[in-house]
């Protein structure tokens, strides 16, 4: 059979017609898909930043779905468009802390994405992440489903950053399969991320149509979470349920750390309630005015906001009961959670978050051991928190606990305790200080 070479040529030119063609509709639909994908910037009452991050517009045209770790502790809200457009958000219509997503309402009126079903994924599905890592509005990056065995989580291999949280993972026919929320975090590793899958959305937007969520209203003196309690503390700053429980409620915190896992799905009377509720350094403040010894309050008070919200990363890492250990610091001995709750009972846990700050200026043991003693503290708590805070422990030695023994009031069995420590024997009991 013989072909004309002008046939040929005409096959060829239709080929690559056809190419470049469907290249501009591929590229013509991710641009399309942008125009519903907005960047997140989330702001305190004083109108400081603290935070951005990613979202997009599903089932109406003036909903929003982001994580809700995005959001979280905002008293303003805005979503900025692919055109630059800038609007505030009116209403946090439902929020779900530990499923991490939430669900926005807005003037947006943008085009709602079609939301997929992310039980058909599988390993290999070439998907489109779309997002505003460190503040770059819409970028794209491309990869795979790496892997689609978890019903509540898939691990993807487009590049993501911090920002790009609350973006959508697209499909190739251009659903909504996910929405990014985590990246593994080590040097070590390379491109493993995380999106929750489309069907979290789904059953998301399934509980708000169905009213199927608690409005949880401010009350000034339940929202405020008693230190007294670790693990309870733990399960209310972790989880964001902060409210409905009266001050009788903490004395029961086993019920009250059960409730806390519960799977709840809430709503606020407004976004100043939101705030509230869900920003940290709000409840830690509420917590160090009502709770805290007044030499506490004192430090506290000179603090700046940085060196408040350090507070907040130890007082975090304190309550981090996911953990084996207790890492507070490079250069502090890491105890395990057992360790900590045995031996830290003298002493709240958000009072020890603000002495690692206060102590940060010490040069030795020895400035630590003489800021601990211009407090209202027993001798074993300063001896506990010497141990704990000392980054030197060779030179940890007998001179600082018979400095402190002499600067302070002691018991009979803490001086048996101290001597016996110091090697010395009965006959110098009584005479410490």
């Amino acid at each position: 059979m013989i072909i004309k070479k002008n046939t040929v040529f005409k096959i060829i030119l239709l080929m690559v017609m056809v190419f470049f063609i469907s290249s501009f509709f591929k590229t013509t639909d991710i641009e399309t898909i942008k125009n519903s994908v907005v960047m997140v910037r989330v702001f305190d009452k004083d109108d400081n930043l603290i935070s951005t991050g990613s979202g997009f517009c599903a089932y109406d045209s003036d909903y929003v779905f982001t994580n809700f770790h995005v959001i979280e502790g905002g008293y303003k809200i805005k979503v900025i468009t692919d055109d630059m457009k800038e609007i505030i958000v009116d209403d946090i219509l439902i929020f779900n802390s530990l499923d991490d997503l939430a669900m926005l309402k807005g003037d947006f009126k943008l085009d709602p994405l079609k939301v997929a079903n992310s039980f058909w994924l599988n390993a290999g599905d070439e998907i489109t992440a779309i997002g505003s890592p460190m503040g770059q509005l819409n970028t794209v990056s491309k990869g795979i489903i790496s892997n689609a065995d978890n019903s509540y989580a898939i691990r993807i291999t487009a590049p993501i950053s911090p920002g790009s949280s609350g973006g959508p993972i697209i499909n190739e026919k251009g659903e909504v399969v996910g929405v990014t929320f985590a990246s593994y975090d080590s040097v070590m590793s390379q491109n493993i991320n995380y999106a929750i899958t489309s069907n979290m959305v789904s059953h998301l937007y399934k509980k708000y149509k169905n009213d199927d969520f608690k409005v949880v209203s401010l009350n000034e003196e339940e929202y405020v979470p008693n230190p007294t309690n670790a693990k309870t503390i733990a399960a209310l700053f972790k989880n964001g349920t902060y409210t409905t429980y009266s001050e009788d409620a903490y004395d029961e915190p086993d019920e009250l750390l059960k409730y806390c896992n519960e799977n709840e799905y809430l709503k606020t009377e407004n976004i100043s309630d939101f705030y509230y509720l869900t920003n940290k350094l709000e409840l830690f403040n509420k917590a160090i005015e009502k709770y805290a010894a007044e030499d506490i309050k004192e430090t506290y008070a000179k603090m700046s906001i940085d060196e408040k919200y350090n507070i907040i990363y130890v007082y975090e890492d304190l309550l981090n009961f996911d953990s084996y250990s207790c890492e507070i610091s490079p250069n502090i001995p890491s105890w395990s959670i057992g360790q900590f709750i045995l031996e830290f009972d003298l002493m709240q846990a958000y009072e020890l978050a603000v002495f690692v700050e206060a102590v940060k200026g010490c040069a030795s043991t020895k400035e630590i051991a003489e800021y601990l003693n211009n407090t209202s503290l027993y001798y074993d708590s300063k001896i506990m928190i010497l141990k704990l805070l000392d980054p030197r422990n060779d030179t940890y030695d007998k001179d600082i606990m018979k400095y402190l023994a002499k600067n302070n009031r002691i018991t009979y069995a803490q001086e048996v305790e101290l001597l016996n420590y110091l090697g010395l024997n009965e006959e110098y009991y009584g005479k410490v200080n």
